[in-house]
């Protein structure tokens, strides 16, 4: 029996981040297609007052602000593990208890 897996989370900041990322290069739709494709696979989690709260206690102080809500997305989430390319947000997620999987 194959175990059920949970979607992939992320915060609702992604669709901006995605978007303003795109919007800085001209993107090939095939790119736009695929940066669509994948937000319609994850569940998309609302920046909540319990979400905004938990970033802020996000360690090190030095990460930055949208990464701590990333990270703080995953652990309200109830999620124990995490995938990021960014550096800091890794160290961010591993120093918060998140165990890092592929993905950087």
């Amino acid at each position: 029996v194959r175990a059920r897996q949970r979607p992939m989370v992320t915060s609702s900041v992604s669709e901006v981040e995605i978007g303003r990322a795109l919007g800085r290069r001209v993107a090939p739709r095939s790119v736009q297609r695929a940066a669509r494709e994948l937000l319609d696979h994850c569940e998309i989690v609302d920046l909540t007052p319990e979400i905004r709260n938990r970033a802020i206690d996000v360690r090190p102080a030095s990460v930055r602000s949208l990464d701590a809500i990333h990270v703080a997305t995953a652990l309200v989430a109830g999620l124990n593990s995490f995938a990021s390319f960014d550096a800091r947000q890794r160290i961010a997620a591993e120093e918060m208890g998140l165990k890092l999987v592929a993905g950087g």
